[in-house]
């Protein structure tokens, strides 16, 4: 990874469009399905609007518990995730077919994108230093190398690497030095805005 910047988690976040499936254990009757709207809000029984896009599950659960208290003493509530909205990352260079991968479920690791474009180009993938890069929380783009031979063909150990909505990954075709090289040649360039995913996703392709 590149040295002295931690890999920000990649916490599940709602978003608008997605949908909950909210129970109230004392009140089944309450029980219900609500979408989040464009606005960021979902509408849940007894507690109203509740800001929703942006937390976590139980970050929702929590406010939604709080405006109960209000209104029920002792409240309890389940909150699920019923439905995604579409979240896709971004995967370039070295695979079968560059573009994006659309998640399925809640989780999305590195590895699992790479193969969901029909993985590494066995000839010419660099898979030593495949490039992951990411906005983090503070607005800046960082990126980060992993070694994905050393975990899929040589049985070393590595913690699944989860990725976030917008991440985008480069399987290079040689070798990168360092992570940050990639963000400053293709992205912080003076390329238009436009273009910055055309130039990530043809990089290094055939």
């Amino acid at each position: 990874r590149a040295a002295g910047i931690p890999l920000p988690t990649a916490e599940f976040l709602l978003t608008s469009g997605d949908r909950l499936e909210v129970r109230f254990p004392l009140y089944p009757e309450w029980n219900t399905i609500v979408l989040i709207q464009p606005d960021g809000r979902g509408s849940f029984p007894i507690a109203g609007d509740v800001p929703a896009a942006g937390r976590s599950l139980a970050a929702v659960r929590s406010a939604v518990v709080n405006s109960l208290r209000t209104r029920i003493r002792n409240p309890e509530i389940e909150v699920a995730l019923k439905e995604l909205h579409k979240r896709e990352v971004f995967v370039g260079g070295e695979v079968d077919y560059p573009g994006a991968v659309e998640f399925q479920t809640a989780r999305l690791t590195l590895a699992e994108a790479v193969f969901a474009r029909g993985g590494p180009l066995w000839k010419t993938a660099e898979l030593r230093t495949v490039v992951l890069s990411r906005v983090t929380p503070d607005g800046q783009r960082n990126a980060w190398l992993f070694d994905l031979h050393r975990n899929l063909f040589e049985g070393a150990a590595m913690d699944p690497v989860l990725l976030s909505p917008r991440d985008v990954v480069l399987v290079p075709a040689t070798s990168i030095t360092r992570a940050n090289a990639f963000v400053e040649q293709y992205i912080n360039n003076m390329l238009p805005a436009n273009a910055v995913l055309g130039a990530v996703l043809s990089v290094g392709t055939r």
